[in-house]
Formats: structure tokens, C-alpha cells, sequence
């Protein structure tokens, strides 16, 4: 038989359970049936987490990369000032090793 099947269900609610004052309390929930709640709470708020954990990594991409060109961009005027042939130089050299390291890869 399923775990989560309506015959099970059914029979679950059918239970009791004795009061204190010795009657019968309906208002105890039973562990069934809270795994039933929150498989449905899942099932509605799944497609909801997996978009938030999505958009939190674009942004934290979107961080990340704003911060390390803003980096290189620091890094570029304080290490070149008053230097501009050798700006160019670095750049070129730069250049240079990404078209061989795209020769390489073909």
C-alpha cells in the first residue's frame, strides 16, 4: 500500500484519541497528518524557494563580478598611473594569451 494514500487517511481520521476528562478530543492532530500538511506546503512552495535560491545567485554573480572589475579597474589606475605604455603593454599581453589559449582549446 501507497504511504500517503486516501484509504490511509481516512482510516487515521477515523481514530480517536481519549481526553483527560475522558471523552474523545478530535482536536489532536496526528503525525499523519501534519506530513500530509506539510508535503502539500512543499509541493505548493517549491517552485517559490527554487526561484528565490535562483535569483539570489544571479545577484550575488551580478556582486561579485561589479566588485572584481570595479577591483581590476583600481588595481589598473593605481598600478599604471602616469604609465601608459606600459598599460598597453599589459593589455596586449593579455590579449595575447587569451587567443592562444583559444588556439590551444580548437
Amino acid at each position: 500500500r501507497d504511504l500517503f494514500s486516501s484509504e490511509l487517511f481516512s482510516a487515521m481520521g477515523g481514530m480517536a484519541t481519549s481526553s483527560p476528562t475522558g471523552g474523545t478530543a478530535s482536536t489532536v492532530t496526528s503525525p499523519v497528518s501534519d506530513a500530509k500538511r506539510f508535503a502539500q506546503w512543499l509541493g505548493k512552495e517549491f517552485p517559490r524557494i527554487m526561484w528565490a535560491i535562483i535569483l539570489f545567485r544571479v545577484a550575488g554573480y551580478c556582486v561579485k563580478n561589479y566588485y572584481m572589475i570595479n577591483r581590476q579597474a583600481v588595481k589598473r589606475t593605481t598600478t599604471y598611473a602616469g604609465k601608459h605604455a606600459a598599460f598597453s603593454a599589459e593589455l596586449e599581453a593579455a590579449e595575447k594569451l587569451k587567443r592562444t589559449a583559444k588556439d590551444k582549446k580548437k
